[in-house]
This record gives structure tokens, sequence and C-alpha cells, in this order.
């Protein structure tokens, strides 16, 4: 079959990405946090040299892999979401000022992944003043290095937000150097979050990015439990489990975390920025209340990983997650053969979520779970994917 046939095939099976509205439902309160609310985009948008090296990988989606056919895909993507912040990474730094005009923003943060040319960024618009950043290399064994991009961001009022971009370590073998690498992370994170409240600001914490494990892995535990016995088994890397219905016909990944062993020779690493939720979680009637389910994919590559990797970790004290968007179907993913497609134009799905600063120590308790149980079917509003932002970003700068 022609490319040009197979484009137009795989076109017609386009699927849409609904906007789940999630937080609080009384009106006015809502109103008041949408007042101070911003679109986070997370995305590994596929590094133009590494889908050369790894061609092998894509199978029949590879038609949809080169640069000059994702690139005006992308920046439509971008452009789309009308976002505040976009984390992005393997994001080549040639490429910084395409992406930064595609989403139409201005200010960058880029933590090169040593001597290659890609790495992480951050990238932020106007209601947001840089106080500090922090290109960190963290240590992938064998002198390899990965990269993490963190930027402090200040917003209005006494307002102020880390936010760390990460991508950590592929080897499926190394479990122990991804858990070395996102402590690593938190830790500065932690550091950073006591530096800034120390001159008076109220901090909140924003993790997200490829994080190259599983929602059985340690790597996720300690991020979402807060805690961790580096010894304990995970990560298999097999096929993980999910429910056909779980996010809007997404697929939602179990997942059941032992509790760390804390017996007289178990060793716990604690992540000092104690537990924090992620975006995509939802409760699931099957699991224990500790036990979220995750999408069943962020990544789906036809001869390589596909399974959820990707995640948007953020400290619920402070954050009100107030929607997301819905990732790509699973019968989507399946029908296309594969990421890169004519319609997705990278090999992982962006995960885009709508936050607000908490209005204190309340609002966390008022704001309602992320359950997809606790939405009815009116609180979802379905958008294609070249239009699925509830709201235009504001502009203007901060005060």
């Amino acid at each position: 079959m022609s490319g040009m046939r197979l484009v137009k095939r795989m076109e017609r099976r386009r699927g849409p990405r609904p906007w789940r509205v999630l937080g609080p439902r009384e009106v006015e309160t809502r109103r008041r946090m949408r007042e101070r609310s911003w679109i986070l985009v997370s995305y590994n948008v596929l590094a133009p040299s590494l889908c050369e090296r790894h061609a092998h990988l894509y199978g029949a989606a590879a038609a949809f892999a080169d640069w000059e056919y994702r690139s005006p895909l992308l920046r439509e993507e971008l452009r789309g979401y009308g976002a505040g912040i976009v984390a992005l990474q393997e994001v080549e730094s040639d490429g910084l000022e395409f992406f930064a005009s595609a989403a139409g923003l201005e200010g960058t943060v880029f933590a090169p992944r040593g001597d290659r040319p890609e790495g992480c960024a951050i990238l932020f618009d106007a209601q947001f003043r840089l106080a500090e950043s922090e290109a960190l290399l963290l240590d992938a064994g064998e002198a390899k290095s990965n990269a993490c991009a963190i930027a402090v961001l200040d917003a209005a009022d006494d307002r102020t937000l880390v936010v760390a971009c990460v991508h950590l370590l592929f080897n499926p073998k190394r479990s122990d150097l991804r858990l070395r690498q996102v402590a690593a992370v938190a830790a500065k994170v932690s550091d950073l979050e006591a530096s800034h409240a120390a001159r008076g600001r109220r901090v909140a914490t924003l993790v997200c990015g490829d994080f190259n494990s599983y929602p059985d892995s340690p790597v996720y535990e300690f991020m979402a439990r807060g805690a961790v016995n580096p010894d304990r088994q995970g990560d298999p890397r097999g096929p993980a489990p999910y429910t056909p219905n779980g996010h809007l016909g997404s697929g939602t990944s179990l997942l059941s975390l032992p509790p760390p062993r804390r017996g007289f020779d178990a060793v716990v690493v604690e992540n000092p920025l104690g537990p924090l939720a992620s975006v995509y979680a939802d409760p699931h009637p099957s699991l224990p209340k500790h036990c979220p389910g995750e999408p069943a994919f962020t990544t789906f590559i036809d001869k390589g990983t596909k399974n959820c990797v990707d995640y948007v970790f953020y400290s619920q004290a402070d954050l009100v997650l107030l929607g997301r968007s819905e990732l790509l179907p699973t019968a989507f993913l399946e029908a296309a053969v594969g990421l890169p497609s004519p319609d997705a134009p990278s090999d992982h799905i962006s995960l885009v979520a709508e936050l607000a600063f908490s209005s204190g120590p309340a609002a966390s308790s008022a704001s309602t779970s992320s359950s997809s149980s606790s939405s009815s079917s009116s609180d979802v509003d379905y958008y294609s994917r070249r239009n699925i932002t509830p709201r235009r970003r504001r502009r203007g700068a901060t005060s």
C-alpha cells in the first residue's frame, strides 16, 4: 500500500480526546479557582535524532515519524492547548525556539542530557516570573546521564510553583538507578521548596515527565505513596492489565502496591516531598483505596514499549485539579499500529491538565476526587484533539 493511501486510511481512524471536568462543582468556587488556573502540558515529543537512531522500532508507523511530517502537527497540537506551562522531554536544543513559538510561550528553562543534543525543557507564559532554575544531570551509570529541568515560578500574590520536568533512564533492568534518579530530583525540589518558603512564599510542587516506570514500579510507589522499600520486586516491564472501560476507553492499569516492609532489616527510602497525587490516577472499585489506577498507555510503540510511563504528580494540599484531557483510546492506538500516527505526532501521548492554586488548607478537602466515578456524564465535554482546551490562556504579567 502506498504511503498516501495508508495515511488516508488511518486518518479515518482519528478519535477524540474528551475533556473531563474535575474538582469543585459549586459554581462560584469553581469560577474563583479558574481565575487563577492554568493549563499544564507534559509531553515527550520524540527527538528527531533519537527517532532516526531507533527507526526500526516504529514498524508501520515509521511513515509518520519523519520530522517534516510531525512538526506541523506538533505546532498545531501545542498551539491548541493554550497552555501556561509546557514541560517537554526529548527536546533538542536547536528546537527550543520552534516549541516556544508553537506553544506561544516566552520563558524557557532547558536541561541538556550531558553531551547529547536532547534534554528537558520547561516553557511558561507571562503570568509566571522565573525566580530560579536548575538543570540537573541524573546519573544513569556507565558514564551516561539523564536530564531534569526545574523552574521555580512566582505567580501573583505570594504563590510560587516549583516545576520539575524529568526523563529517567530507560534500561528495563535498572529500576534501582531510576529510583536513585527520582530520589535526587525529589531532594533538589524539597530544598527549593524550603528556600523559597523562607522568603515568605506559599510553595506548590509539580513533578512531571517520562519516568520510564510502570505503575507497579518502585519509582511510582516512591512518588505516589511517599516511601518505598528499594529491595521489593517491581517494574517487571511486562504487559499491564487494564479495564477496557476505564478512562473513557483508554483502559486503566491496575496496581497492587504492597506496603513497605518495616522490619528490623528493612530500608525504606522516603520521599521528602511526601505522597504526591497523580493527575491521571483514578480509584477503581476492585482496588483498595490507596491503590490508584493509571491509564493503560501513555506510549504505544509498534516494536517497543506499550504501557503507562508518563505522569504528572502534584502536591494536593497546594494545588487543585480542575480538569484533564483523557488519553487516546486503546482501540485507536491498536488500529493505528502504534505511534506516531497520522494524527498523533509523537510516540508518547501528551498529558494535559488544568490546575489552580488552592485558596487555603481547606481547599484540597473541598475539592472532589479525580475518580471517574465522581464525574457524571454531564461533566464530560467532548472536544476534538485540536480543540480540547476549555479556555484560552490568560495573558499578563504577575504583580
